[in-house]
């Protein structure tokens, strides 16, 4: 059975020519983020994918497999993986797969190298800050764990001043008001 998984998973590389260069052995993830996905293709291979997060370990992902993103456009080489339902869970054995779409999650065009997903080592403590102005840009959907902080330079021209408001009449038809003759 061994032998015939090793053939099974050859033919499977063999086929496509897409590659997981990261997460692997040399470089795992953070459960803070952002965690980049990297891949290298040819021309002959899908354009999209459905990446997966696995691992075999039932008691580190007991929700079964999780998909990070579907539809993954093939050429862009890379990608932010958004944390899955409850976070990033942590711990070793992950790997991260590349299916054929979401309705396919065992048809694999490639698989990572194993990994370790660990939380970041505290530091001192001691932050550093700046004088030039950022703004926050949400990548995908907004999270704790997937928002960046750009450094983008602000227009240094006021706007335009706007009116202030006027009054505008507007004639409108009343029609006249005629009384009930009085009885006395």
């Amino acid at each position: 059975m061994r032998a015939f998984a090793t053939v099974f998973l050859a033919s499977i590389a063999s086929a496509f020519a897409y590659q997981v260069t990261s997460p692997g052995d040399a470089q795992g993830w953070s459960t803070s983020g952002p965690n980049y996905l990297k891949w290298q293709r040819v021309d002959t291979d899908p354009l999209n994918f459905t990446a997966v997060l696995t691992n075999v370990n039932q008691a580190v992902m007991p929700l079964g497999n999780q998909v990070l993103n579907a539809l993954v456009d093939g050429t862009l080489s890379q990608i932010i993986c958004n944390p899955p339902s409850g976070g990033w869970p942590s711990g070793a054995g992950f790997r991260v797969n590349l299916a054929a779409d979401a309705e396919h999650l065992d048809t694999l065009l490639a698989q990572s190298d194993q990994f370790s997903i660990t939380a970041p080592s505290s530091s001192s403590g001691a932050t550093t800050s700046s004088s030039s102005t950022s703004c926050v840009l949400p990548l995908y959907r907004p999270s704790v764990t997937n928002i960046i902080t750009a450094r983008v330079p602000l227009a240094i021209r006021r706007p335009p001043r706007l009116r202030e408001p006027r009054l505008v009449r507007i004639p409108v038809l009343v029609p006249p008001v005629t009384r009930a003759p009085r009885s006395d």
